[in-house]
């Protein structure tokens, strides 16, 4: 999730993908799991699914309180 915050906060702020990763390659801690260095896709896809995963929940959460207001 910290990792995720750090590529949105980037995002948000204008950067593209290769800036983000490039920035966790040399600046931070953080490893990817398969391969030695993050690549703009590999940031993108972190992004990707981090975000749908939170709209996903967020849907789960409104149909739940939806279904509890019957």
């Amino acid at each position: 999730k910290e990792k995720y915050n750090l590529i949105k906060t980037m995002k948000d702020e204008g950067f593209y993908y290769y800036q983000i990763s490039d920035y966790l390659n040399n600046h931070t801690d953080y490893k990817p799991e398969r391969t030695e260095k993050f690549s703009p896709q590999q940031v993108w896809g972190l992004y990707e699914k981090m975000r749908r995963r939170i709209e996903r929940l967020k849907n789960l959460n409104t149909h739940i309180l939806l279904m509890n207001m019957d």
